[in-house]
């Protein structure tokens, strides 16, 4: 999981963002960028899966949306993809690997890890 520090308490910054109770792993995970997007990738299954991507807010403890791409597989096997998470904004293929090439495009981010341990 992934918690910002405001002094006194962690606190989740994707709480706002429907991701409350939902550990990152097995089928949702986190990449940052060096450009300061984080990237959650996430699947309901083999049938439906997407990338949200976020930008850390002002305040720090929070993240707003940036963009989201989804794919979608029916049962006339057909793969779609959608400009948004909601799979309502039909897009092509190619376009939606221009948007994922256009978020990723700054390389994922080293990281300095701080553990939080609860005393």
């Amino acid at each position: 999981d992934f918690f910002t520090f405001d002094g006194k308490q962690a606190i989740s910054p994707f709480r706002e963002a429907g991701y409350v109770g939902l550990q990152f792993g097995y089928r949702v995970n986190l990449y940052f960028y060096s450009n300061g997007i984080f990237e959650v990738d996430w699947s309901n299954g083999a049938a439906n899966y997407g990338r949200d991507f976020y930008r850390l807010s002002s305040d720090g403890y929070n993240v707003y949306p940036v963009e989201s791409v989804s794919i979608k597989v029916p049962y006339d096997l057909l793969i779609r993809f959608y400009h948004d998470a909601g799979s309502e904004d039909e897009i092509s293929e190619k376009e939606y690997h221009a948007i994922l090439q256009k978020q990723r495009a700054a390389g994922e981010l080293d990281l300095n890890w701080s553990e939080i341990v609860k005393e």
